[in-house]
């Protein structure tokens, strides 16, 4: 058996720094039955002409139009249905600043998982790097999702898969039969998991997994490169 697998990524011209490496190496990956879709939200509709149409990558412009959450998650839902439309077992989400093993496809279908996510670093506090893990904590009045600090993180990595509340989507392999019962949104004013900020569909994706009693992996035997900006210079996404 060889599953159909979709790479799909949002992006924009914001990852310009790393858009060549990093489509270099999407198209260097091992496994022998996936395809590219890529879904451009630059403000310049000529740039995803230029750097993906032009250079073979099928790519879809999407005008973004509201607040920044909105069309982050318009365009992952645009990718989803073309993944529906044309029938895939699977999408691979593969962030534009991410870069994975090259065998990280074939590698994360052995799982046989419905959501399996190979982790990489992110930004903690005071520029302290950690794992996008976060799990539930109790309060005195509820209980609230926390992102794990770098320190907590290692103490559990062990190099096996394991079950986890919530992490990120950059690096995730997902079984399209997830999206008969969920799909991507967000919250530009707030939510369940935020009073003053925007909320990210990375975090109702997980959110919505646990509501649909589906379960959700990391691999700890693997880490994937991380090529990030900083998103703390984006204003937009704190409500004023």
């Amino acid at each position: 058996m060889n599953p159909r697998v979709l790479l799909i990524a949002p992006t924009s011209d914001k990852k310009h720094y790393c858009k060549d490496e990093w489509l270099k190496h999407i198209q260097s990956l091992t496994y022998t039955n996936y395809d590219i879709f890529i879904c451009d939200n630059s403000e310049d509709p000529e740039y995803y002409v230029k750097e993906f149409i032009e250079k073979g990558i099928n790519c879809y412009h999407l005008e973004p139009k509201g607040h920044v959450v909105e069309y982050i998650s318009h365009s992952q839902q645009i990718l989803i249905e073309y993944a529906k439309g044309m029938k895939y077992d699977y999408v691979f989400m593969c962030e534009s600043d991410v870069f994975p093993p090259l065998n990280i496809i074939e590698y994360l279908l052995t799982h046989e998982r419905p959501v399996v996510t190979a982790p990489y670093f992110i930004n903690y506090r005071d520029n302290h790097p950690t794992v996008c893990v976060q799990e539930i904590e109790p309060t005195y009045i509820s209980k609230q999702s926390m992102l794990l600090s770098g320190e907590s993180v290692f103490n559990r990595w062990d190099g096996e898969l394991h079950k986890v509340f919530s992490c990120g989507i950059g690096c995730t392999l997902i079984d399209m039969q997830v999206f008969n019962y969920i799909n991507f949104r967000s919250a530009k004013k707030g939510g369940e998991y935020s009073m003053n900020e925007s909320v990210f569909s990375d975090t109702y994706f997980y959110k919505d997994l646990q509501d649909n009693q589906i379960p959700a992996f990391m691999d700890t035997s693997v880490i994937c490169e991380h090529k990030w900006s900083d998103w703390n210079k984006h204003n937009d996404f704190i409500l004023q």
